[in-house]
């Protein structure tokens, strides 16, 4: 029998929610069997799943409540932090329970054709507007490295939440089709009572979709945030070699290179012959020194693009497959495979907060005083 829709590739539903026909993706197959996910299967796909799920539900809820609630972290990079959790929570609880359901009762789909379509309909919203969270931040941090004083006007608070409302409501609208786009169907004729969670249309026509899904929310953005990390990495590289001279002037005939600047923080004036060294770790009137501030801007940094390179990892086995089925006649379909490829997906949905607990002092102090764990120790942070 030709399936319409799902025959094709692992996708959508099959592979973000483990729903339905996700062992059924080629013509003539018959409906699977409750043995083929044998018991050690379910009991590893269901311990990870449901300990991802837990752990991401509460980390992401945990980092929306601090970042709104403590004034130190309503900053443009939070803010898009926020963004990106409430996406990650949307995969999670709109994913995860259904995956979790399909381990034990397999293919059959209990939750009607609204619950088919609120459920696709989550799976590409979450997944795309986090993908554009990370766009957002990631072009949010080159114009505060690569234009400061553009920075000090466009990197606002007002100016992030705008633009991730305006990301939202394009998610929205790019999305809102899968509503639509799929049904219940029962097309197994010897099984007449099992119904499906099933794409509307056939396989040449999602094709399309799955294209710009690929180009627009995973190829694209690797490739910008590519190129925008090497060109800041490039910017901290110069500035690293100029603190390692020990000077932000040039060299002269003055013998004295380690004259500190005034507690006013003003400069002494220069001659042709003066030469100027500013310390490594002066303070001027109890601010934060230049070389401070830029290893905190570079552990920013850092978290940020960790941040980005685990979407692309976590990304890229479900990615791969969905490029490898979506051009050959036969899919291949492990579902050892499927479990691994679908499980780092959830991981990448829950992870984050967890991250910026380990990379960010501003963060961990944030929740430690939200959880009352223990009193926080005050760092400089800027992240």
């Amino acid at each position: 029998m030709e399936r319409k829709g799902l025959n094709f590739c692992s996708h959508g539903m099959d592979v973000y929610s483990d729903n339905t026909t996700l062992l059924d993706s080629t013509s003539g197959y018959e409906a699977p069997d409750e043995d083929d996910r044998s018991l050690v299967y379910r009991i590893i796909a269901t311990f990870l799943h449901v300990v991802i799920l837990v752990c991401g539900v509460f980390g992401n809820t945990v980092l929306i409540i601090v970042a709104r609630r403590f004034k130190t972290l309503q900053t443009p990079t939070y803010s898009y932090l926020v963004s990106l959790a409430f996406a990650d929570l949307i995969v999670l609880v709109s994913a995860v329970p259904d995956a979790i359901v399909f381990h034990h009762i397999g293919i059959r789909f209990v939750s009607g054709q609204v619950g088919c379509s609120l459920m696709i309909f989550g799976n590409f919203l979450g997944i795309n507007a986090g993908s554009l969270s990370i766009l957002a931040f990631t072009m949010e941090r080159y114009i505060a490295v690569m234009h400061p004083l553009k920075a000090q006007k466009v990197c606002t608070v007002e100016r992030a939440n705008k633009v991730i409302v305006a990301v939202w409501i394009f998610a929205v609208l790019y999305c809102s089709p899968w509503l639509g786009l799929t049904q219940i169907t029962r097309p197994y004729p010897d099984k007449p009572d099992l119904p499906i969670c099933d794409f509307r249309l056939s396989k040449d026509q999602y094709v399309y979709f799955f294209s710009a899904d690929l180009l627009l929310f995973y190829i694209l953005p690797l490739i910008v945030c590519a190129f925008v990390y090497i060109r800041i990495w490039y910017v901290f590289r110069r500035q690293k070699n100029v603190e390692r001279s020990g000077s932000f002037y040039s060299h002269s005939s003055h013998s004295n290179n380690s004259l500190h600047l005034p507690l006013n923080g003003t400069l002494p004036r220069l001659n042709s012959t003066s030469f100027v060294a500013i310390p490594k770790a002066v303070t001027l009137n109890g601010t934060v020194s230049v070389k401070a501030k830029n290893g905190e801007r570079s552990k920013a940094l850092t978290m940020l693009i960790v941040v980005v390179l685990l979407f692309a990892v976590c990304w890229l086995p479900f990615r791969g497959l969905l490029v490898y089925n979506s051009f050959t006649s036969t899919p291949w379909l492990d579902i050892w495979y499927l479990l691994f490829a679908k499980t780092l997906i959830y991981i990448n949905s829950a992870i984050n907060p967890f991250l910026y607990n380990a990379m960010s002092a501003k963060f961990r102090s944030a929740v430690y005083q939200l959880l009352h764990l223990r009193k926080p120790v005050p760092e400089i942070c800027l992240l």
